[in-house]
């Protein structure tokens, strides 16, 4: 149950929680189209893994060929009397696992299972379902070697017919495949769609011809190798049935030829030249210059990195995650995103609904509309989120005549850093708040210009009697990962706003120890009733689901280790007393 009700928990709050689950379109993005079975017997039809990828998916860094070997073995088992009903069972399982990972590539199919099967609506990338295939296979693989290890006299002598046929066929496709693979296969696009949507932009319909021989060779020469290890395998597997080899030699081959198989595509992701030493990764996760220059700042802040200079296409040398290395930052990734400030980001950054808070606040000043002269317009949502500094690749022009905002330091890589002089800090006494309903409508709100996060919260219920203080302060004592404290004073009854991210499930708030409710405020932030006077503020990260989970996982690993002690003592009891019973 750990972490699982953890994660179950905490799936609520995010775009999988509710009652439809992902839309459909994000959910399906990574779907595996049903031409593409053919890789998991020829892996590089369709280029392998991107760069030179060219299928259906917007891009793969994975394959999903499990091994043609395997495969040959996993029929065996289908053919063979010994498992053949356990075989089955796993086929059709395979099958029906293959099937939901068409995705969009059988909308009515898949929209059937998005509607009806537990859970699938859930899951992003249709496509990592074929791990249970692969599973699968391995296993059906392992039945079906065994069958051809346990073959009885009469059994062997039919074998070894239908092996031999199933030899020369193999044998014959393979020559076919020498001889006439390319001419067949020549005529493919050997470009993907978002190809040939950069190719359109160049009015161009083909792919460059260099990358063309690059794919069809890579197609060409991965058939000639997963058909060349097919024939030598049922080779092997008939020359076992006619008592030419030994059972041991035929194992240790037959594991070597499937090692070799997959081998030969992950393990280039194995390789030295793949490897980068470990001083490596230090070095590029070192403080450089401008790291230095924030980390001297001793407050409490976040940084926001803006990845593209939209005027040069100029972009910053880390990614997100580098940047979270050294400092607290707005952006980031996860797979399962928290709903809440997901939505948030999206009129951050920009998104579908237009331009984000930073790019509108560039077209204020270089491209305002028709009509205005050019201005700052306010950043609300990055002041809320104390956004202290916002890194950026190279100067912005004119940047020195700037107000709301003006360059601190030129670091290396080009990197500039620019002073957020509206930030708010990470806790704050507003004036008012004012209730708005459904929650989602308070996004729009926040881009207001007439909008002041300093003096107004919004908030989603009814709260009584918050009057502005005349006289207020708030000092953090304490930031942690899951505890806050502060020390708060306001002369009347007041509202808080914390800069934290808003999570009712586990977050507890308690005021002189006495606990008291966390309130939504701009829809993503904390808020609390304070009342007047001096308080100790206390929040603390202790989700009842997490105390749940260890308890029940403590009762499940007890009670399994009970089961096997008592099954070892009935087992010893057992044989004891089959053993004075012969006596």
């Amino acid at each position: 149950m750990n972490p699982y009700l953890s994660t179950w928990e905490y799936s609520k709050y995010t775009p999988r929680g509710s009652s439809g689950g992902l839309e459909t379109s994000y959910a399906q993005q990574w779907s595996f189209h049903p031409l593409e079975i053919v890789t998991l017997i020829i892996p590089n039809f369709f280029g392998g893994v991107s760069p030179d990828y060219w299928g259906y998916m917007p891009f793969t860094q994975t394959y999903n060929y499990f091994g043609i070997v395997v495969l040959a073995l996993a029929i065996i088992a289908l053919c063979g009397k010994k498992h053949r009903k356990t075989a089955t069972f796993l086929g059709i399982s395979s099958l029906l696992f293959l099937i939901m990972s068409f995705g969009s590539a059988t909308p009515h199919l898949s929209n059937l299972f998005l509607k009806y099967l537990p859970y699938f609506n859930k899951f992003r990338v249709p496509s990592m379902i074929l791990v249970m295939v692969q599973i699968l296979a391995v296993i059906m693989a392992g039945l079906g070697l065994d069958t051809i290890l346990s073959l009885t006299e009469e059994e062997r002598k039919q074998w070894s017919k239908g092996l031999f046929k199933a030899f020369w066929i193999c044998g014959i496709i393979f020559l076919l495949w020498l001889i006439l693979a390319k001419p067949i296969f020549g005529g493919l696009p050997f470009a993907s769609a978002q190809e040939k949507q950069q190719l359109a932009k160049y009015n161009m319909t083909e792919i460059p011809a260099d990358i063309r021989a690059t794919r069809l060779n890579m197609l060409y020469t991965s058939g000639i190798l997963s058909l060349l290890l097919l024939t030598v395998s049922i080779g092997l597997a008939y020359l076992k049935t006619v008592k030419k080899l030994p059972q041991m030699i035929f194992v240790v081959l037959m594991s070597v030829i499937v090692f070799i198989d997959l081998y030969t595509y992950t393990g280039k992701f194995l390789k030295k030249e793949n490897l980068q030493p470990v001083q490596q990764y230090k070095d590029r996760f070192a403080a450089q210059d401008y790291d230095e220059y924030l980390l001297a700042d001793n407050s409490n802040y976040r940084i926001y990195p803006i990845e593209q200079n939209i005027i040069s296409d100029a972009r910053l040398p880390k990614t997100t995650g580098e940047w979270a290395y050294h400092h607290q930052i707005v952006t980031g990734y996860s797979a399962a995103k928290l709903a809440r400030y997901d939505a948030l980001m999206n009129y951050l950054q920009d998104s579908v609904k237009g331009p984000g808070e930073w790019r509108d606040y560039l077209i204020g000043i270089f491209s305002p509309e028709k009509g205005e002269i050019p201005r700052e317009k306010p950043t609300n949502i990055m002041d809320m989120l104390s956004v202290k500094y916002m890194l950026h690749p190279e100067h912005l022009p004119y940047d020195s005549l700037l107000v709301n905002i003006h360059p601190v330091f030129d670091g290396s890589d080009n990197v500039i850093i620019y002073k957020n002089n509206r930030a708010l800090p990470r806790a704050w006494f507003v004036n008012k708040v004012q209730k708005v309903a459904p929650a989602d409508s308070i996004l729009p709100l926040l881009r207001e210009e007439t909008f002041n996060p300093r003096n107004l919260a919004y908030v989603e219920t009814d709260i009584k009697d918050v009057q502005a203080p005349d006289s207020c302060s708030v000092v953090q004592t304490v930031n942690e990962l899951h505890k806050l404290a502060y020390d708060v004073y306001t002369d009347k009854p007041s509202f808080l706003v914390l800069s934290e991210v808003y999570y009712p499930a586990g977050w507890k708030a308690k005021l002189d120890d006495k606990e008291i409710p966390i309130y939504p405020a701009n829809y993503i932030l904390r808020g609390l009733q304070i009342p007047a006077g001096q308080h100790k503020l206390e929040l603390v990260f202790a989700p009842e689901s997490y105390t749940i989970s260890i308890r029940l996982s403590l009762i499940g690993l007890l009670a399994s280790l009970l089961t096997l002690i008592g099954g070892l003592i009935w087992n010893y009891n057992r044989i004891n007393k089959v053993k004075e019973e012969k006596v």
